[in-house]
């Protein structure tokens, strides 16, 4: 079994906490999308039991940055591994990761990971 076809597997076993995530992200993408990103490998999966999460690197001029995409799941799963998703991230090169969530995910071991640094501010054009 390929990575690829293990990491499509992960997001069909947390589909509907994942879809609930990719909604809260305000309609710019759908499960459809994340599938095809995770399918084609721009999206880097990290799952385990009923959790999920999702990654990209992002190239920028200057910096090469970690984007923590989606998660889902429990969170009591998710901390053991954390450290694996910033070394997958160190060794693609990446100097900062970064996040965009819900302020909930201050209070967990994130928010004692990652800084609030920048307020998000949306419009609809």
């Amino acid at each position: 079994m390929g990575r690829v076809h293990e990491a499509v597997e992960a997001l069909a076993a947390v589909r509907g906490p994942l879809e609930r995530a990719i909604a809260e992200a305000g309609g710019i993408t759908d499960f459809a999308g994340v599938w095809n990103d995770v399918a084609s490998g721009r999206t880097q999966v990290f799952a385990t039991g009923k959790s999920i999460l999702l990654a990209e690197v992002q190239q920028y001029r200057l910096a090469k940055v970690l984007q923590l995409c989606y998660g889902a799941g429990a969170l009591d799963e998710m901390e053991p591994w954390f450290d694996t998703v910033l070394e997958w991230g160190r060794a693609q090169g990446c100097s900062k990761v970064v996040m965009l969530g819900r302020r909930g995910w201050e209070r967990t071991f994130l928010g004692k990971r990652l800084q609030p640094t920048h307020v998000l501010m949306e419009g609809t054009l």
